[in-house]
């Protein structure tokens, strides 16, 4: 009995491989699991789900359709299969802790990565971080892109724009000097304040505020021209003064036939 089911064993990973290989890439059939689409009002049971060049193409029941060729079967029996969750507001890069940017300034790209990973691993598929470092958010985004790694596809907004860095007085400059949560910032170096704030800022930040409607619009052009992807901008609190307005309305004009996505938020 034990070398019969041995030799099944053997016969199932053989046909299993030659499927993979004859499979081609990005054709993806998953059998037998519990469907939850956008669609339909209840879960489809024993479904099958095609994916052709990594975009579905068919979800319904397994009895519904025959498997075309050149797709890899993948068993997803006793296993529920969701549309990816979005994430609108996230911050791949942030801590209020003073002492993470002075010991991973160097890091920070790779900490955008695995961020991005660890928000695939929870069915998040795509994460639109709203106020992070401009530069190595770029770079992370660029090698998820381009498969080097896989993680969450992520959307980067950089700056919110018209706000400091983490050390500004927006921030950890302003915070109470003890805290769990929070932490004053001033005691580290002003050298290593100004750059982890520079790269935050990056042409968006509370320069802006002082600037005329038609530098505000040329500012934010050059900012976008940086390849983010949408804009947040703070509009109310400390930041934003009723002469701010038609500035905000300036940024608006400028950055809208280039970018479709603005966010705003209140601080």
């Amino acid at each position: 009995m034990v070398v019969r089911d041995v030799i099944r064993l053997i016969v199932l990973c053989l046909a299993l491989s030659i499927t993979a290989l004859q499979a081609e890439p990005g054709n993806l059939a998953l059998l037998g699991g519990t469907a939850i689409t956008i669609a339909d009002p209840d879960p489809i049971e024993d479904s099958v789900v095609l994916v052709r060049d990594g975009r579905i193409e068919h979800i319904g029941k397994r009895t519904d359709i025959e498997i075309p060729e050149g797709f890899q079967v993948i068993d997803a029996e006793g296993r529920w299969i969701t549309p990816g969750l979005i994430d609108t507001n996230v911050h791949l890069i942030l801590t209020t802790i003073p002492e993470f940017y002075v010991k991973y300034e160097d890091d920070l790209e790779e900490i955008a990565i695995q961020s991005a990973q660890v928000g695939l691993k929870y069915g998040m598929t795509t994460m639109a971080d709203s106020w992070g470092p401009l530069e190595p958010l770029k770079r992370a985004r660029d090698r998820i892109n381009a498969g080097e790694f896989q993680g969450s596809r992520v959307l980067i907004a950089g700056n919110i724009v018209g706000l400091g860095g983490p050390f500004s007085n927006y921030f950890m400059g302003s915070w109470p000097l003890h805290g769990v949560t929070v932490r004053y910032g001033g005691w580290v170096h002003p050298v290593i304040q100004g750059r982890i704030n520079k790269l935050w800022e990056a042409g968006a930040g509370p320069e802006m505020l002082a600037m005329t409607p038609d530098e505000a619009a040329d500012a934010m052009r050059a900012y976008i021209a940086q390849g983010v992807d949408f804009v947040k901008i703070a509009v109310s609190g400390e930041v934003a003064k009723f002469s701010r307005v038609q500035a905000v309305q300036a940024d608006i004009d400028a950055f809208h036939p280039l970018l479709t996505q603005l966010w705003g938020q209140s601080l």
